[in-house]
């Protein structure tokens, strides 16, 4: 009876539940000594780490309220299923193992570019608030922003060194309806971004052919996000679609061949991106007048819009989390790496601004927007300058599209061995070991989405970012309230309430970004609502449950005494 008291909370069982409670406790017993035995491991039980493996059975797992089974006989034939998830932590071995490729620059590459892939985009920055305040507004959101959120990153990635990231994170802290929720939003938005890229590529191309064949002048950096579904039946359409759909296979092949052969070829592509942005910045240095610096915007500044810029140009480092099981060390790997990530990113930013901004060559930095960096060159080098900038963007968004793939693939990867995805997406090619099926089911949808207009898609998909961000960040202080003993080979300085203080700002701007997304229009908000239906039905139909965890369960017809 005691037995069954500790592991039902119910003190009127009966001898029959008290009996098979037993039973399941022998054999959990044996499946722990088996595990431990064959990992060699003499770890406590304060030692394990919660970690996602299989779909829980209804009694397999941490025990919540509304996930025990009513019927304890009914369930006996569920002990023959894998071992519940609190699992032993894996050993030096398996993170050293030789599965596990990815290092400290891998790392690095793979999240800078799915940050920020150089410059581009950055422009806006000193357009809208000047050299001086655009820089002062930059650094302080990485400070505030971005610094917080590759602490949180390399502290639970270590804990949880397995793909899904931050799936794992908030499912072990509020449970499989929120894991699940967080799973879709950055699923949904990480597939978004993808599609855009083959589109910014194909706008490029098509601006230079234009140029070369003389119809117009190039804009190389405009990009017309033209519906290609509701004309596909005329030939510029559909000419226009077979291109994109091209620049996505090319695209998605590395992914499909080695996870490594991505890391090492977004090594070599950052100096093929960042070279032309270093030639720049040496030209535009050579006439610098650093007085130009000091220079403000002659009207208001418009806060909000330069915010907004600065915070999407900063944001995005928990992407390293999905694929922490291809990681060798993670404890080791991930501070340095994104430590060193976040170097590049800054250099990448700062340094061709501020050197652009000083040069009168550069022109008035108060017309500035995205995309003029192909300008400046230009105005700054030569034509050959410009040019060059024009292919590094060109090439970026390789990176930017790789980098975002291997982030969503594996988290699919991640979400399926954990139960919150089919377990089709589970399966891995016998001889590369990368996710065929996740990443060929994504460039299924990408091939959809390229030919649609982006205008409404990309509010929905800045909404989910911003609400996926809140969740991460209120899982890490979660996390260390309710399991302090979590092993944790990195561990951000500091106690619970100075990790939540830490951790204030970014909560409140990404609140603040979901809500402004979702008030930009009707067509918006409605977006935005129905998707979040789309996130609760996918619960529904892959989690335990269909309610968070605080609703009542109801199995079988009957109804739960004392659940909450």
């Amino acid at each position: 009876l005691c037995c069954a008291v500790r592991n039902t909370g119910d003190a009127g069982s009966s001898p029959a539940g008290a009996l098979s409670c037993i039973r399941r406790m022998a054999v959990d017993r044996a499946i722990s000594v088996t595990t431990d035995q064959s990992l060699e491991s003499d770890e406590t039980d304060a030692e394990r780490v919660y970690v996602p493996t299989d779909p829980p059975t209804p009694w397999t797992g941490p025990r919540m309220e509304g996930n025990e089974p009513e019927d304890e006989d009914d369930e006996l034939p569920a002990l023959a299923l894998p071992s519940p998830r609190l699992c032993p932590r894996p050993s030096a071995a398996d993170v050293l193992s030789t599965d596990r490729v990815l290092g400290v620059s891998a790392v690095a590459m793979i999240s800078f570019f799915n940050v920020s892939g150089g410059p581009i985009g950055s422009e806006e920055i000193v357009g809208i608030g000047g050299p001086l305040i655009g820089m002062g507004v930059l650094v302080g959101m990485w400070a505030l922003f971005a610094v917080p959120q590759a602490l949180v990153t390399a502290e639970l990635s270590s804990a949880f060194p397995h793909n899904g990231g931050y799936s794992l994170w908030v499912e072990a802290a509020f449970g499989r309806f929120w894991g699940i929720q967080e799973s879709y939003w950055s699923w949904c938005s990480g597939v978004v971004d993808n599609a855009l890229y083959p589109v910014l590529l194909h706008s490029t191309l098509a601006a230079i052919l234009d140029e070369a064949q003389g119809r117009r002048p190039a804009d190389p950096d405009a990009v017309t996000l033209v519906n290609e579904w509701s004309c596909m039946d005329t030939w510029p359409c559909a000419r226009a679609y077979l291109m994109r759909l091209a620049i996505t296979a090319v695209f998605i092949l590395p992914n499909l061949f080695s996870v490594n052969l991505v890391g090492r070829g977004l090594q070599a592509l950052c100096a093929c991106v960042l070279l032309p942005f270093a030639a720049l910045s040496v030209a535009a240095l050579w006439d610098a007048e650093p007085a130009r610096w000091l220079e403000v915007p002659s009207g208001r500044v418009d806060w909000l819009g330069l915010i907004s810029v600065a915070y999407w140009n900063v944001g995005g480092w928990d992407c390293a989390s999905t694929f922490a099981g291809e990681v060798v060390d993670p404890g080791r790997t991930f501070p340095r790496g994104l430590a060193l990530g976040h170097a590049l990113m800054l250099a990448a930013y700062i340094v061709p601004l501020l050197a652009a901004s000083a040069s009168p060559a550069a022109g008035d930095w108060r017309t500035w927007e995205d995309g003029s960096f192909s300008l400046i060159a230009t105005r700054v080098g030569g034509a050959w300058l410009g040019w060059w900038v024009i292919l590094s963007s060109a090439l970026g968004n390789w990176g930017l599209f790789a980098s975002e793939l291997l982030e969503d693939s594996y988290q699919l990867l991640g979400m399926a061995e954990a139960g919150m995805a089919p377990r089709f997406f589970r399966r891995r090619h016998p001889r590369f070991r990368t996710p065929w099926n996740a990443i060929l089911f994504q460039g299924l949808i990408i091939a959809i989405l390229i030919g649609f207009d982006f205008s409404v898609v990309l509010a929905v998909d800045n909404f989910f970012s911003a609400a996926q961000a809140c969740l991460e960040f209120a899982a890490a202080v979660q996390l260390r309230r309710a399991q302090p003993d979590l092993p944790r080979p990195f561990r951000v300085p500091g106690n619970t309430l100075a990790l939540a203080l830490l951790l204030a700002f970014p909560i409140a701007l990404s609140l603040g970004t979901a809500v402004a997304c979702v008030l930009t229009s009707d067509v918006s908000a409605a977006a935005s609502a129905l998707a979040c239906v789309g996130g609760v039905v996918i619960a529904c139909a892959v989690g335990d449950s269909c309610c968070p965890r605080w609703c009542p369960r109801r199995r079988g017809g009957g109804s739960r005494s004392g659940g909450s």
